[in-house]
């Protein structure tokens, strides 16, 4: 059996698996990374991919105006058990290591406009929301590799893709001019996929 030496190793390939082993590479050390699993991306491949990071980059782009003594009285107010200094570190360190991955992936994010926090009624909530979301992203760009990447678990007609943003504008249908704008949207998103041949995903790959 051959033997191979690393500087880092790193278990698990999911986005903080993935991160960690792009954030050594950064630094010039050699990394491997292992997966128990027949396909990479771990819990994160399951989830909507969205990410609540409080005065990122972003939210900065697209017009949302916030504060880090806001994000932190809503931190403080929500959750227990956890040292002020372990709150404060995510605040601060949290959208340098966004900005790390958006300038090194083809990952593009967006904000998910009056997707609002989830108790937006405790000191510091925002009703216009903090949350942002990878934008669809196109599995041909990974070549053969797609093949190894967690494959759907819901079976929806190929690059029929939903945001977050989509499914809130989607559930009021019947009772906002947003919600048939929106399914228009969808629709013609989906039929342009298709004409240009991609295969599009928008999930926390």
């Amino acid at each position: 059996m051959t033997q191979s030496e690393f500087d880092v190793v790193v278990v698990g390939s999911g986005a903080g698996g993935v991160a960690a082993a792009l954030a050594a590479q950064a630094k010039g050390l050699s990394v491997v990374l292992i997966e128990k699993a027949p396909h990479f991306g771990g819990s994160t491949a399951r989830s909507g991919g969205g990410v609540w990071i409080p005065n990122n980059s972003v939210l900065v782009r697209d017009g949302v105006r916030d504060n880090p003594t806001a994000a932190r009285q809503y931190l403080t107010s929500i959750i227990s058990g956890v040292s002020l200094d372990r709150i404060d570190a995510y605040l601060d360190h949290g959208p340098r290591i966004l900005d790390f991955l958006l300038e090194r992936t083809p990952l593009r994010m967006e904000w998910v406009k009056n997707y609002s926090d989830y108790y937006p009624e405790a000191p510091g909530g925002r009703l216009s929301g903090r949350s942002v979301e990878p934008k669809p992203f196109d599995l041909n760009s990974m070549g053969d590799n797609r093949k190894l990447l967690e494959p759907d678990y819901t079976k929806t007609p190929r690059n029929f893709v939903l945001t977050q943003a989509d499914y809130k504008r989607l559930n009021m249908l019947l009772r906002s001019a947003e919600g048939p704008l929106r399914a228009v949207k969808v629709g013609t998103r989906y039929l342009a996929y298709q004409v240009a041949r991609k295969r599009m995903v928008v999930r926390g790959q």
